[in-house]
């Protein structure tokens, strides 16, 4: 989950105030001011900090990092300038401690630090180094001024960068049979703070992870089918600061062009996986469309 602070913090924690209670605009911005100084820094190289009991899933984190660096970078076109502090806690109540909004897996502040919440994430058997990874690339965009641009982007982004952290619990498979059936996301590229806050779709099934995997499923396809406009949309976009802005720069198609396309390679995939399911079965040719 990325929250985005600066100047911007000070107009998201407002705009949060009018839609939700006080003791919530409250609870932001203490999380927002806390310090991870009273706990243990556990790596000599970078700024990690573990509360006693997370020391491992901190190691392990510490471990991949140069790894992670090194993929955002690539793939993100850029390098990081700093890196943020890195807290890894053990319990909710830490977790709670330094986030905004608690209760997630993991967070992201702005050019402030990355908070992972060690005790939901091995409850839930999810990988940390890619959550951690996921949590990097927004701290990337971060760094670079760029902010609430559409979330179907940031985290599709973040998906794809980390093999799937954020969307470990459903599968491409499981993603693609919804999207044949119309159990979609609905990308735009509708910019800035209100309609970050106000224009984000439910996720399909009403299931966060899905959301997510769709939006990395769509993220790689528009990489992997024209690498080069995908790094032309990641320059423009570090230029202009604003999707809308950046994609005519880098594509000649409209996104909604693009999206029908991805969909029409998936469904195109299931028909040609049944027609070969088919001929081995021996079934009729009109058969094997269906």
């Amino acid at each position: 989950m990325y929250f985005r602070h600066s100047l911007p913090i000070v107009l998201a924690l407002l705009t949060f105030g009018a839609m939700l209670p006080g003791c919530t605009l409250s609870r932001a911005a203490y999380g927002y001011v806390q310090s991870p100084e009273n706990l243990p820094k556990i790596s000599v190289n970078f700024p990690i900090y573990a509360e006693k009991g997370a020391e491992s899933m901190a190691g392990a984190i510490s471990a991949a990092l140069p790894t992670s660096i090194q993929r955002i970078e690539t793939t993100h076109g850029g390098k990081f300038d700093s890196l943020p502090a890195i807290i890894v806690c053990a319990t909710e109540a830490c977790y709670q401690h330094y986030t905004v909004i608690p209760g997630t897996a993991a967070e992201t502040l702005r050019n402030k630090r990355i908070t992972i919440n060690g005790e939901k994430i091995l409850n839930e058997k999810r990988d940390a180094v890619q959550l951690f990874t996921h949590e990097l690339s927004h701290h990337y965009w971060g760094s670079q001024g760029v902010g609430f641009q559409p979330r179907w982007f940031e985290e599709g982004l973040a998906v794809w960068v980390s093999n799937g952290g954020g969307a470990e619990n459903v599968s491409v498979q499981a993603a693609e049979q919804a999207i044949r059936t119309g159990t979609t996301i609905h990308p735009t590229l509708n910019s800035g703070l209100w309609n970050y806050l106000t224009q984000t779709q439910s996720p399909p099934e009403n299931n966060w992870h899905m959301y997510y995997r769709q939006a990395g499923m769509f993220v790689q396809y528009l990489h992997d089918s024209d690498p080069i406009a995908f790094t032309h949309l990641l320059e423009a976009l570090r230029t202009t600061k604003d999707l809308q802005q950046a994609w005519p720069i880098a594509y000649k198609q409209n996104l909604d062009e693009l999206w029908s396309q991805f969909v029409k390679e998936i469904q195109d995939k299931s028909t040609e996986q049944n027609r070969r399911k088919g001929a081995r079965l021996g079934l009729p040719r009109e058969w094997q469309k269906r």
